[in-house]
């Protein structure tokens, strides 16, 4: 009977630790588990910063190109600016040019008109316009044939 209850307590020792190994297998198994989900966890955060970096990248490139657009559009802006002033500058300029003319045509007087180019041809040279330029070279023509028909 003793033997018995040797044998019994053998089986029962046996079976626990066969118990105890299936026990640490399950738990081993279920750490290598959570290890393979930690590793893919860590490959998934790994691509996301790797992803989040190339981001960083573009967005950076992007605020480059926003600035030098910007800084375009500001010159822009400023030439346009300075167009409307030359512009402004110029229209009173051929306002007081076609009030003249109309002051001529009005008296027909030679003297006025030859007073009227060296005008525009000494005194008011910064200025002078294609515009200007092409009705002071009439006039000069007209006045060169006025002479050669007089004299």
């Amino acid at each position: 009977m003793c033997q018995q209850i040797k044998n019994q307590n053998n089986q029962f020792n046996i079976n626990q630790v066969k118990y105890h190994n299936k026990q640490q297998q399950k738990q081993n198994i279920k750490s290598i588990k959570s290890l393979r989900n930690m590793n893919n966890y860590q490959k998934q955060i790994n691509d996301q910063d790797s992803i989040i970096i190339e981001l960083n990248y573009a967005v950076e490139k992007l605020k480059n190109q926003q600035l030098e657009v910007k800084g375009q559009l500001n010159q822009m802006d400023q030439g346009i600016g300075d167009l409307q002033e030359g512009i402004d500058k110029n229209s009173i300029k051929s306002k007081a040019l076609q009030q003249k003319l109309s002051n001529l045509q009005t008296t027909n007087g030679i003297i006025q008109f030859q007073n009227f180019l060296f005008y525009n041809l000494i005194i008011n040279q910064t200025g002078i316009s294609q515009i200007q330029t092409i009705l002071v070279l009439f006039g000069i023509l007209c006045f060169l044939i006025f002479i050669f028909i007089y004299i």
